[in-house]
């Protein structure tokens, strides 16, 4: 199955109304993280859509294109009819797996159904009164430079002077606006497009110098930690 999904928390689903609830849509190369505000539990699913998988779908309306999003955001708000449905969808793909006869089909039927969905929340999404989009323009710009120049000098006086902006300014709003440190978010972006590579057939001694970085086993070490195989590991579990 081309897909992914997991768990992330489980609380108090049947206390929610669409008003509390959010659907987010991202990139595989976007950092994001949740910010909780409240002591309130709540609920998170997880779910990944191999990219191939929805290009061999081949259907039109299913190609949701964040970039062109009325919003300019990954936000999206569901009516509570919809939620439940894509609710009920996650939950039948978290079911153990099935040898049954069909089971596979089922499976994809129950994608290619979230997909739609999606597509259409998408599509009748605006902003609703309480959610707020914080962002700055400025830290916008300097995300959109690091994304585009990986294999650059991404320092943090390298930034700050090719933004005209003090370093220490730099440090502190980036910070507010993302929640990580610079160096934090350099990293992680360029594992995360390291990993998109390998996935795609590249060899380790060819992505880390491409992603940015200086050394073999400096790469190595960051890619273990970050998700917990060596990078020279990863095709092999996927074979």
């Amino acid at each position: 199955m081309p897909t992914i999904f997991e768990i992330m928390s489980s609380k108090f689903r049947s206390s929610l109304s669409s008003k509390h609830t959010l659907l987010i849509l991202t990139n595989n190369s976007e950092i994001h993280r949740a910010n909780i505000l409240s002591d309130a539990p709540y609920e998170r699913f997880v779910g990944w859509f191999h990219p191939e998988f929805v290009q061999k779908l081949s259907l039109s309306f299913l190609n949701i294109d964040l970039s062109t999003s009325k919003m300019h955001c990954n936000l999206l708000r569901a009516d509570t009819q919809t939620y439940h449905k894509i609710i009920d969808i996650f939950e039948q793909l978290l079911l153990p797996p099935s040898d049954a006869f069909g089971n596979t089909m089922l499976q994809h039927c129950y994608v290619t159904e979230l997909l739609i969905l999606l597509n259409q929340a998408h599509e009748h999404t605006t902003l609703t009164p309480g959610i707020h989009v914080i962002s700055n323009s400025k830290i916008t710009n300097i995300i959109y430079y690091i994304n585009q120049h990986l294999n650059d000098d991404l320092s943090l006086d390298s930034l700050a002077q090719q933004f005209f902006i003090s370093k220490y300014y730099l440090t502190r709003l980036f910070k507010q606006y993302t929640g990580l440190s610079l160096h934090q978010y350099v990293l992680k972006k360029r594992l995360i497009v390291a990993r998109t590579m390998l996935m795609n057939g590249e060899k380790p001694y060819d992505v880390y110098i491409d992603v940015g970085f200086n050394n073999y086993p400096h790469f190595s070490k960051s890619f273990k930690d970050e998700f917990g195989i060596a990078p020279s590991n990863l095709n092999k579990i996927l074979e």
